[in-house]
């Protein structure tokens, strides 16, 4: 993405937007360039691929041992499957745009309703949200432990301050909380029914790898 591509990488080069661009055009530009080399930095699949070469993909991607021990440890300690549902919550720089109370609650309540044997697995980057769901629904909800939670890049400012920090956004993420992310990412997508913000590409790619089986 010419946005985001990093400044070094760039240096000396033609950089296309491939969002910007037409099927065909981008296909023509690749077929026409024999030593054409392809970086695309973006949260969501190039948009040239097709569904079957994305979950493809993402079938072939293999977990790092230290993820797959956690993600199978996990699951089979809370008893993840397809009888479970995935919570997605991201709020930190999505802001706290979430209606629990009124959207929610309600509905795992309806579900359990019809059927008690459900359980339900919540994922954020706030714990007071994951704790707030286990205060509201007991041993029915789990969520993954993380040893650190997403933090500010500059404390003092805003969640959505993005002169701060180098990456245009004022979110820190450390070694350890991207694996836990991707722990995450894991265990919602052994679920059987996902619940989140569908604008999250977080929750996107959850759903990819639901899809491809993983």
């Amino acid at each position: 993405h010419s946005n985001t591509v990093n400044n070094k990488i760039r240096q000396g080069k033609k950089v296309y937007d491939h969002q910007k661009m037409k099927v065909p055009e981008v296909l023509n530009l690749i077929e026409e360039n024999d030593d054409f080399n392809i970086f695309i930095q973006d949260c969501q699949p190039a948009s040239f691929l097709t569904e079957t070469e994305v979950l493809s993909f993402f079938k072939n991607l293999k977990m790092s041992d230290t993820v797959s021990q956690r993600v199978d440890t996990f699951c089979s300690d809370n008893n993840i499957g397809d009888h479970t549902a995935g919570i997605h919550l991201r709020t930190t720089d999505f802001g706290e745009t979430h209606d629990y109370e009124g959207n929610y609650f309600p509905q795992m309540r309806n579900v359990l309703a019809k059927d008690p044997n459900t359980n339900f697995v919540v994922c954020s980057d706030d714990k007071e949200v994951e704790d707030l769901f286990k205060e509201k629904f007991g041993d029915k909800v789990c969520s993954p432990p993380k040893f650190e939670y997403v933090k500010k890049y500059d404390e003092d400012a805003s969640w959505f301050d993005g002169s701060v920090a180098p990456r245009g956004y004022n979110v820190l993420i450390t070694r350890e909380s991207a694996i836990e992310a991707m722990v995450d990412i894991q265990i919602l997508s052994r679920t059987g029914a996902l619940v989140g913000d569908v604008s999250s590409t977080f929750f996107e790619v959850a759903s990819l790898f639901q899809k491809a089986g993983k």
